[in-house]
Parts: C-alpha cells; structure tokens; sequence
C-alpha cells in the first residue's frame, strides 16, 4: 500500500500552474509546494534546534485551485497522499529522477483567525527596524492546533480546529 500522511507548514507560496488537457479545451491548475516537516523531537542540532525534512509535494484539480486561493508561506496543513517516484531528461541531456508526495487531501490545522494574526504580524514586521523584534517567536500551542483543557478539572469539549478542504479523485 502507498499512503502517505504528514503535518507540515509550507516552506514557501505554492507554485501554480495551469495546463490545457490534449483531449478538450479545459484547463487544469497543478500547484507544487514544499512541506517542512520536523523530525521527532530527539533529533536536535548541536545549537539545539529542531531539524526538519523538506518534503516536495503536487496536487490537481480543485485541491490546487483552493492550494492557490488560500495556501501562504507558514501555513499549517496536514495532507494525504501517495509517494510518486519518475524521471525525466533535462536540457542538458541528463536523467534526473523525482520523487514528490502526490497529495489526495489537504487540510488545515489551524483556525483562519490564527491565520490572518500571523498576516497581520508579517506584514507589521516589514515596517519594524529593531534587531530584537525580528526574530522569530516560538510557536505556541494553539498554532500547532494543540487543544488544552483547563486546569480547573472542568470537562470542557475542546473546539474543533480542522477545516477540512479534500477532494474525491
């Protein structure tokens, strides 16, 4: 069985593209992007910093198209999807083999308000000039769409915090 399933942040703003199909007139959206995925938490640096694995990733049809409407650098994203392996020759006369995840299903794993705070602090941070408040913050609980229950022993249901934004291929 070929599954794959990983919880990232895209590395960068997807790459889209569109295609016009040989057999009709349509046309199809492909979106590429890289999934930083950390490794487990015994595997640091010598810095001490988490490592991560840069996980090449491509999907079709309207999972592209939501891909090029609302996917940004940083996004939280949990995708499933098959390992697709092949190989090409480039313009220098060179086989290059590939691998990439071909993904089925995205998902969100954070809430759009988290979302657009870390829009609206990206983009206040192009205006700031202090060296301190350029560095990156720790990421809290919540933007890993971790759920606490309160500490007062209340069994309180915790918020759902998955959007699901899949499709049937």
């Amino acid at each position: 069985m070929n599954t794959v399933t990983l919880w990232g942040r895209l590395a960068r703003d997807p790459v889209i593209k569109w295609v016009e199909l040989k057999d009709s007139q349509e046309k199809m959206c492909i979106a590429r992007y890289t999934l930083a995925v950390n490794r487990p938490f015994g595997n640091k640096n010598k810095d001490n910093s988490q490592t991560a694995d840069f996980i090449p990733c491509v999907t079709f049809g309207k999972n592209a198209e939501i891909a090029q409407k609302m996917f940004r650098k940083g996004t939280a994203l949990v995708i499933n999807g098959r390992l697709n392996s092949g190989s090409y020759t480039n313009k220098e006369g060179q086989k290059v083999f590939f691998l990439d995840v071909q993904v089925d299903r995205q998902e969100f794993t954070e809430r759009k308000a988290v979302q657009e705070q870390k829009a609206e602090a990206d983009a206040s941070k192009e205006n700031k000039t202090s060296v301190e408040e350029d560095l990156p913050q720790p990421y809290t609980p919540e933007d890993m769409g971790m759920t606490f229950y309160p500490e007062d022993g209340s069994e309180q249901e915790p918020e759902q915090n998955f959007m699901e934004f899949g499709m049937e291929m």
